[in-house]
């Protein structure tokens, strides 16, 4: 569109090498995941990359960047933040008041704030956070509807031609795999042939390796850069998540690849249309495994529900529309003449 855009991130990562390649400005930010005693040193960095790139608009991803980039920039710019879920469903209970006083606070140095559903929305009011909140679901590219059969994948792969679940995402208590590998056993006595595949790598990765080693049919394959091979090998996708921001992206590129999904009730997964998969209760292990059995013994119904998946993710989540709504947002907040800068 002929923006100047900078990007602030780790070195190091995907995303760095991801701008480089783009044609944007990378500007290195050592930043961790959590708060810390080096937050301070962030936050000034931040400050500093503002001062030298003076943009008419920054944009705030994920609840460090908020943190820090609220604290540095103080509403002296128009300033969109965009938590990709609130930072108070991740704190201890000690700690969440404190979290939701920070959130209300650094609200008011928000020029808006990003949801992606109407669910985070409707979270980020109930506990008090002001001002605009704009929803701009997440999107991803939507391939035309020429996959692989799951056989095919898992071949080039080397996998096992079995009945095959995958978990795509970060390896954490958010994301739930504890609970995939908790009622795995309950899944191998319906079908003893199945497999589960865990794709992703974070910090409970040697937990969920210890409690995968006293179950059969469990491989931790870590982080691919490349999800979609592994999308196309599952005959189901399951993502047990404690919480969502909204449908996440996992969700999405399961849909997007045609699989069928079992997901918890979380924010957003009202999202997955009628048809496509099945919604379970949070803490019901004995009905996520029945809704896992209930399709890995029904290719058919797998093969249906993928469908259904497919069709909605190319109505709802293509990613023009999404960029096309974010471009119109920026815009929107640079000539708005009541918006303080």
């Amino acid at each position: 569109m002929g923006w100047d855009v900078h990007v602030a991130c780790p070195r190091g990562g995907e995303l760095a090498d991801a701008v480089v390649e783009a044609g944007a400005n990378h500007h290195r930010w050592d930043a961790r995941r959590s708060p810390r005693p080096s937050t301070l040193r962030e936050t000034r960095d931040i400050a500093q990359i503002v001062r030298r790139t003076r943009p008419e608009v920054v944009h705030l991803h994920s609840a460090k960047a908020g943190l820090a980039g609220r604290l540095a920039i103080r509403g002296r710019r128009l300033t969109v933040y965009q938590p990709h879920a609130w930072s108070f469903h991740a704190a201890a209970p000690v700690l969440r008041p404190a979290v939701v006083t920070w959130e209300r606070l650094g609200s008011r140095w928000s020029t808006a704030t990003v949801a992606v559903s109407a669910d985070e929305a409707a979270q980020g009011r109930a506990v008090g956070i002001t001002g605009s909140i704009v929803v701009i679901p997440n999107g991803i590219h939507i391939p035309t509807r020429e996959f692989r059969t799951p056989s095919e994948a898992r071949q080039s792969l080397g996998l096992k031609d079995a009945p095959t679940v995958i978990c795509v995402g970060r390896l954490c208590l958010q994301k739930g795999q504890d609970r995939l590998v908790g009622v795995w056993r309950d899944v191998l006595a319906e079908i003893p042939s199945a497999q589960l595949l865990l794709v992703g790598d974070g910090p409970n990765h040697l937990e969920l390796l210890r409690l995968a080693d006293r179950v059969s049919g469990i491989n931790i394959v870590g982080a691919k850069r490349d999800v979609w091979p592994w999308l196309e090998a599952a005959d189901l996708v399951a993502l047990p998540s404690r919480w969502e921001a909204g449908l996440s992206l996992a969700a999405m590129e399961a849909m997007a690849a045609g699989r069928s999904l079992v997901v918890t009730r979380v924010e957003g997964s009202g999202s997955i249309p009628p048809g496509a998969g099945e919604i379970v209760p949070q803490d019901a292990p004995e009905q996520l495994s029945a809704a896992i059995v209930a399709r890995l013994s029904d290719p058919m119904r797998c093969e249906f529900e993928g469908g259904q998946a497919w069709r909605e993710a190319r109505v709802r989540y293509d990613l023009r529309r999404v960029k096309s709504a974010t471009t119109r947002m920026y815009e929107d907040l640079h000539s708005d003449p009541t918006v303080s800068r």
